[in-house]
């Protein structure tokens, strides 16, 4: 259970990065109008004219301000209850460290989308802030700080849809959040951090300081769906199928601390792992009991630097098969092309394939198919007219971009299916797709609802039946019911139909009649 420090220590800190970023205008003379030209000929010249999309933002000092009116308001918040006094004092505190970490420092944004000749959009962002900062925790641990080549490129699979892979320095994160504790913290609330810290050291036998610390400057995760085989999704009556899935997580790391430590923590729990090598690395697979239509054996190796982590074995082979003989994602066409004069060197890509987005389409499609039943459903038609025209944009799933922490700012380049002109359409059906969310489950509910009492009613009338050819028969309770006299007494001469796709079992006289849908019961 969290403690009352930690919880007004999270207080403090949550009031000050998670403060929105619009405020009312400064006054003119608050400003030198030279200097926002200036900054606003900086972010441009980082940016392409001419497209559907320009935007240039000047947001120097705006952050800094909100946060002192939100420090002025909790100033003035009454102090009886002790978890606000505390929330308060350490408050007080966090202006001075946001400063030092660095997060002032930003003052501009800007963004350019401009259409290219083969349907594709040629994408830049730069968000613009004082070089001074750039080596510090906050930005290291966000972007990383030194280009280089990722290892991203040489173990994503070539099955692989969906990649995303940064040089960020997670060992930095942890130095943040644990100096900003210490900093803005109380003595208890300090307190409180090191018996966390003891804790977790005598419980994985190595401090949070030695984790963070054997961990490397990159992280990667990717999609993969196979060309060759397929799973097959249960869907209530139905079934969906999809490529078959696998996800690849990649960190990395300076030693096997981490590694050695995950192998241990499955072992005490009774998950003994099963070893094997593959391609010079050791792969430790977990085999769970667990049934599924998707192979899952989570498995974890560690090559060089290294450290894969996989929802089975199949997709580490490929990794590591991917590394050894260059094979992987980054020697394919595709990617090649969509990466075509982007920077090799940098701190950050993203890549998502067109079979990503054809893969969505097509599950979405089976999905809607599946949930509307025999006799159709209006709303999983609606939703199917709004994926294939568009609206949805899971049509412009296709894109790759490269990100760069210079000194004067973090610039992101690429090129995307989506333009400026879907951007904005995005922002405008926000309010649509509120009101979708919020409408279609309610209307998928209630049109249940009505078809399980619609049910009910069969059930009732079937029953009615039964008790009038009984009747008329004789019969007791025990004997089994004869189905073609028993429509006699149902208007039609039929029996009804379970308007979702159910099957009824009349039983014996005396039982209640029953439908094959667990829902559907005479009450």
């Amino acid at each position: 259970m969290t403690s009352r420090p930690v919880r007004a220590c999270a207080i403090a800190l949550l009031l000050a990065v998670s403060t929105p970023c619009i405020a009312q205008q400064p006054a003119p003379n608050e400003r030198d109008p030279a200097a926002v030209a200036q900054r606003f000929d900086e972010i441009k010249s980082r940016l392409d004219e001419g497209g559907d999309l320009i935007l240039i933002a000047n947001v120097e000092g705006l952050l800094e301000e909100q946060i002192g009116k939100i420090l002025g308001v909790i100033d003035a918040i009454p102090q009886a209850d002790p978890d606000a006094a505390k929330a308060v004092e350490m408050a007080r505190k966090v202006d001075g460290y946001l400063r030092k970490c660095g997060l002032y420092a930003i003052n501009g944004f800007g963004m350019s989308v401009v259409p290219q000749a083969d349907g594709m959009n040629q994408i830049k962002s730069f968000l613009s802030r004082d070089g001074a900062v750039a080596g510090t925790p906050l930005w290291r641990g966000l972007t990383g700080f030194k280009q280089r080549r990722l290892m991203a490129l040489d173990y994503a699979p070539a099955d692989a849809v969906m990649v995303s892979a940064s040089s960020i320095e997670l060992g930095q994160i942890w130095v943040l959040i644990r100096d900003g504790i210490r900093e803005i913290g109380t003595d208890e609330t300090v307190a409180a951090l090191d018996q966390w810290i003891e804790g977790s050291a005598a419980m994985t036998g190595a401090t949070p300081d030695a984790l963070f610390a054997s961990l490397g400057d990159e992280a990667f995760f990717s999609l993969q769906l196979s060309r060759e085989k397929e799973a097959v999704i249960p869907m209530g009556n139905s079934s969906v199928t999809i490529p078959t899935p696998s996800i690849l997580i990649g960190l990395a790391v300076k030693d096997k601390t981490i590694p050695d430590l995950i192998t241990q923590r499955l072992t005490a729990m009774g998950l003994t792992p099963i070893t094997q090598e593959f391609r010079g690395a050791s792969l430790s697979s977990m085999t769970l009991p667990v049934p599924s239509p998707i192979p899952v054996s989570p498995t974890i190796a560690v090559r060089g630097n290294m450290m894969l982590i996989g929802s089975d074995v199949g997709v580490i082979k490929s990794a590591l098969s991917a590394a050894e003989e260059g094979t992987g994602l980054a020697s394919t066409d595709e990617f090649k092309k969509a990466f075509a004069g982007l920077a090799v060197t940098n701190n950050g890509f993203s890549f998502i394939s067109a079979r990503a987005g054809a893969a969505l389409r097509e599950y979405q499609s089976s999905m809607l198919k599946a949930a509307s039943g025999p006799d159709g459903n209006p709303a999983s038609a609606m939703v199917a007219q709004l994926q294939n025209s568009g609206l949805m944009g899971n049509d412009k799933l296709q894109g790759a971009s490269v990100t760069q922490n210079w000194k004067s700012g973090i610039v992101t380049s690429g090129r995307s299916r989506q333009g400026g002109r879907e951007m904005i359409m995005g922002y405008a059906l926000i309010p649509i797709g509120i009101a979708a969310a919020v409408a279609i489950p309610s209307f998928q509910k209630s049109r249940t609802a009505a078809q399980q009492n619609a049910c009910i009613n069969n059930l009732r009338q079937i029953d009615a039946a039964k008790e009038q050819w009984a009747m008329a028969g004789n019969k007791a309770e025990g004997d089994v019911a004869d189905l073609e006299g028993i429509a006699e007494y149902i208007r039609g001469n039929a029996l009804p139909l379970c308007p979702q796709g159910g099957d009824y079992t009349v039983n014996a006289i005396g039982d209640d009649p029953e439908c094959s849908l667990p829902a559907h019961r005479l009450r």
